[in-house]
């Protein structure tokens, strides 16, 4: 079963999955990573979006560009379960994501937004294969919550990743009162360091889900 939350830059969504007859389904972590201060700033070269800028003089160019691909994305839980996630292109003098989420694609053009990043981490190695590690940064205050991200390496624009579990080390978990049916337990991670040493961990475990560009955008159905 599907444990804690999934509360990273996809809003709140609690969710319970019943053990299928006389199985014992392995224990798949979703807890909820929050650190005080974001991790990782603008400064850094493997965040994306970023400004560029090119040229001289009549032919000078600059803006804002993303590996990953902007658009609609779906994520697909292992048992199946389906959030959506759209990601827009904040401006030109600003580099950021405009990040929303909803369960029903049609519900994204007005649900509340978080300012975002993917940032690749780290590598490692599984079963003797290359795996690329990322992170969803999302919001910037007070703090910013994180989903664990895995690829294969490859070059272009990125359009589907491993969505990595998220157990939290026994240390970094943090407990409020109870408050009826909301969770108040998250998982403090406040350093580079230990959010690369968990996603290595996590990147071992079978998947949490994936998460797949579906598409660009749709243009608002204007007729009457």
């Amino acid at each position: 079963m599907r444990v804690a939350t999934w509360l990273v830059g996809f809003g709140v969504f609690c969710s319970s999955v019943l053990a299928a007859e006389d199985t014992n389904p392995p224990e798949l972590y979703d807890a909820f990573l929050h650190a005080d201060v974001p991790l990782w700033g603008s400064d850094f070269e493997a965040i994306w979006p970023r400004g560029f800028s090119s040229g001289m003089g009549d032919s000078y160019e600059f803006g804002c560009t993303s590996r990953v691909a902007f658009g609609d994305w779906s994520l697909t839980f292992s048992d199946n379960e389906t959030r959506w996630l759209r990601l827009t292109n904040y401006g030109v003098f600003h580099c950021a994501a405009i990040e929303r989420s909803a369960s029903e694609r049609s519900d994204l053009e007005e649900s509340d937004f978080k300012y975002a990043y993917f940032v690749k981490i780290d590598q490692t190695r599984v079963n003797g294969q290359p795996l690329e590690l990322w992170v969803l940064q999302s919001g910037h205050l007070p703090g910013s919550t994180y989903a664990l991200l895995a690829r294969e390496p490859s070059d272009g624009v990125v359009k589907s990743f491993i969505v990595l579990q998220r157990q939290c080390p026994r240390k970094s978990v943090r407990r409020g009162p109870p408050m009826d049916v909301w969770q108040t337990e998250y998982c403090a991670i406040n350093s580079k360091a230990e959010m690369i040493s968990l996603a290595k961990r996590m990147a071992r475990l079978p998947p949490l889900g994936t998460l797949q560009w579906i598409g660009d955008v749709a243009e608002p159905n204007t007729d009457k």
